[in-house]
């Protein structure tokens, strides 16, 4: 039996040591049985071309630095598997024996890399100073020497890695000569040898997708002539990465793309208590040392106490071991891609819910056809037979993969991936509110016109044109807005482009200007309209804004923010954060429903593992703790939002798709805090209501936005509706339909 990442089968080798007859000693090794080797552009594993789907995982804990143990490091390789993660790069050093012998049991390919790094060595002038020194020769062979004389009898092991960052020279290559004596059944592998002299994979550092002057994937594809894989790619650095789904479209294009390592596994945070009991974690600068990266070392899928993040989620679902691709929705055709490289997808098990909004309508389990590796096949999956669609009710189907059996990483029915699809979205019924008996009146005091019906009261400002407050029933549901913003709490993503967001734009420095404000009942609606421009300090570049609002008597209220690019647009940055309204609600409304991407937070290039769907939430679940904060939360493709309290909902309804996030936090208190301890509570809600927001991308190193995931500085139109609601005796999500 061949041992592979998805099979790790393995023997017991015994080895008895004998003198005079006498056995003196008895050795035992879990072993398998591998072959490595190079074809073309490719490297096999067992005659197949894998892609690996990997991390880089430094030793780690929040409360003992380095220090890891069995139990943690087991616990990690199962955090793994669970994510559909194939690959580990010991980055940059080996690590303890159990740590492969893990990786052996459990199945995961690893790139075991010597302890070397001459990094530093850059501020000198001569990075290669030592690595080109013949007189460094013992010193460097012996670290891999070393290395692979400990750990050669595990099968995990697929290359030996001859450092990281140290430049190239002659002592590579001789590291490279003794690697390929000693061990000819496994790779060489060296990302510093730019020419690919002595390693055997075309190895590159966050390679960017597209760029006009640096490398870039395409550049990489037409070019090298040995397998190509990036042993760092996708910086998981706070709200990101991004664009996680580019990069794996490309793996799986070209044969010689053979996947990638995130970088990187851990948020290296260091557990700290205050004095009232509150956790948060301590990164560089908080120990009085410098020089300091700050919180550089806060780039992992997994938070520093093991909470997968965001971005872990979404690298699960972006490798998914198994596509489901639509062919014809209507119909129930779809297509199933088996992406495993040795198994069929007899492991599994296809569990189709059906969903009218958030209620379950049925569930029962598809049979899988028989699928090779890497092969497509298609399924027919039949609907459940109603006997009419609710009215504005949205209808999905979930394809759950399940494991049939427990297994050494996950018990049975455990949740593998799954993908979902609208099969139906019923049209609203259009029914005119009835007016009668309904009157409404405005009135003018000092700066503010106050617009009152039954149960109900609008207060604008005449000076600044804003809305002041809502009313409802006696109660302020309101307390500002909506009003036009394009900034947000900067992302560790944004770190390079903050000084000229600042300093060349002042992109955190908005103002309005009001130009004029009208104001009038007309066909029995109040309306306000707000002519005003919106730029930044010392800018040449502006939104025209028209601001309108409409009030029916019934108490609705219909917004519509149009802006037009104005002034000197060719002064504009080449991405804007935001392009929305900022609203401050009463604080009571913690419960949050919305039909639209769940259950987690999704931004444009981050959005592979939510799916459409109707969810429910309090607030401080939607709140994403990163351990420096920024900005987070966010939700898209939305077609209503409800806020709610046990009697009352303030529910927005898009005329077109919404993002939307809600917290207790203003932007600029997450821009201010270093820690999620230095955050204090609004007395209010902060909402906002967003046309679009900039992508994340992977810039604290790595790929920027790209261009289709740009918020860019164009015309826009923002539309959405507000009423006010009684939950007592209706449900939201039937409130959301209408």
């Amino acid at each position: 039996m061949k041992w592979s990442a998805e099979n790790p089968y393995l023997y017991k080798l015994i080895m008895t040591v004998y003198n005079d007859n006498e056995a003196i000693e008895v050795v035992q090794q879990d072993v398998g049985f591998v072959q490595i080797e190079l074809r073309g552009k490719q490297f096999l594993v067992n005659g197949v071309a894998i892609k690996l789907k990997g991390v880089n995982r430094h030793d780690y804990s929040p409360t003992k630095g380095r220090v890891t143990t069995y139990e943690s490091v087991e616990q990690d390789i199962i955090l793994m598997k669970q994510h559909n993660i194939n690959a580990i790069r010991t980055a940059h050093y080996p690590n303890s024996p159990y740590f492969y012998e893990l990786c052996n049991r459990y199945g995961m390919y690893v790139i075991s890399e010597a302890d070397l790094e001459c990094h530093g060595f850059e501020l000198t002038g001569d990075y290669k100073w030592i690595s080109d020194n013949p007189e460094w020769e013992e010193a460097y062979v012996n670290r891999i020497k070393r290395t692979l004389m400990r750990d050669k009898n595990n099968p995990c092991i697929i290359m030996w890695s001859l450092g990281n960052e140290s430049a190239f020279g002659y002592n590579f290559r001789k590291m490279s000569e003794y690697v390929k004596k000693t061990d000819p059944t496994r790779l060489v592998h060296y990302e510093g040898d730019f020419e690919a002299e002595i390693s055997d994979v075309y190895t590159t550092m966050y390679t960017w997708l597209e760029h006009d002057e640096k490398l870039t994937m395409d550049k990489v594809i037409h070019t090298t002539q040995k397998p190509h894989i990036l042993c760092e790619y996708a910086h998981a650095m706070g709200n990101g990465p991004g664009n996680l789904k580019e990069y794996q479209d490309l793996f799986y294009k070209y044969d010689h793309l053979q996947g990638g390592f995130i970088w990187e596994w851990f948020d290296h945070g260091i557990e700290t208590v205050t004095e009232d009991g509150k956790v948060y974690y301590r990164y560089g600068g908080d120990f009085g040392d410098e020089p300091t990266n700050g919180n550089f070392c806060i780039d992992g899928l997994l938070m520093p106490d093991r909470t997968p993040s965001t971005a872990l989620t979404e690298y699960k679902k972006v490798i998914e071991p198994v596509q489901t691709e639509p062919i014809d929705i209507k119909s129930g055709l779809y297509q199933l891609t088996n992406r495993q490289e040795f198994k069929s997808l007899n492991d599994y098990k296809l569990i189709c819910c059906f969903y009218e909004d958030d209620q379950l309508l049925e569930e029962k389990e598809q049979t899988l056809p028989e699928i090779a590796t890497r092969d497509s096949k298609q399924i027919t999956i039949a609907y459940p037979k109603l006997n009419n669609f609710k009215p504005g009710a949205q209808y999905t189907v979930h394809l759950i993969y399940r494991l049939k059996e427990d297994t050494s990483w996950a018990k049975a029915n455990f949740e593998v991936t799954k993908s979902v699809f609208i099969y139906h979205k019923e049209p609203k019924q259009i029914v005119a509110p009835s007016t009668e008996g309904l009157d409404l009146s405005f009135t003018e005091k000092d700066f503010t016109v106050i617009v009152s019906g039954e149960n109900f009261a609008y207060t604008f400002d005449k000076v600044r044109g804003n809305l002041i407050e809502a009313r409802f029933q006696g109660h302020t549901f309101i307390k500002k807005g909506p009003n036009f913003t394009w900034w947000r709490a900067p992302i560790d993503n944004d770190m390079y482009y903050l000084k000229d967001y600042k300093n060349k734009y002042f992109m955190h420095l908005g103002h309005e200007i009001i130009r004029d404000i009208t104001y009038d009942i007309n066909n029995g609606s109040f309306d306000w309209t707000v002519h005003a421009f919106y730029g930044t300090t010392n800018s040449s570049w502006y939104y025209d804004l028209t601001y309108k609002y409409v009030i029916s008597p019934a108490g609705k209220m219909r917004v519509e923010v149009n802006g037009i690019a104005s002034g000197r647009k060719e002064n504009a940055p080449p991405m804007l954060p935001r392009i929305g309204v900022t609203m401050h609600l009463n604080k009571q409304l913690q419960s949050v429903s919305w039909r639209g991407l769940g259950p987690h937070e999704n931004y444009v290039d981050s959005c592979q593992s939510v799916y459409p769907g109707v969810f429910h939430a309090n607030v401080d679940k939607l709140f994403v703790n990163y351990v420096k904060p920024q900005e987070n939360g966010n939700h898209m493709d939305c077609d209503w939002i409800g806020l709610s309290n046990k009697n009352h909902a303030l529910l927005f309804k898009g005329n077109h798709p919404l993002n939307f996030r809600v917290s207790k936090y203003e932007d600029v208190d997450l821009e201010k805090a270093k820690h999620t301890i230095n955050l204090v509570e609004r007395d209010y809600l902060v909402l906002h209501l967003d046309k679009q927001q900039n992508g994340l991308g992977s810039n604290s190193c790595g790929q920027d936005q790209l261009d289709k995931y740009r918020c860019k500085f164009d015309d826009f139109s923002l539309s959405f509706e507000i009423s006010f609601e009684d939950v007592t005796t209706n449900n939201i999500v039937e409130l959301g339909r209408k």
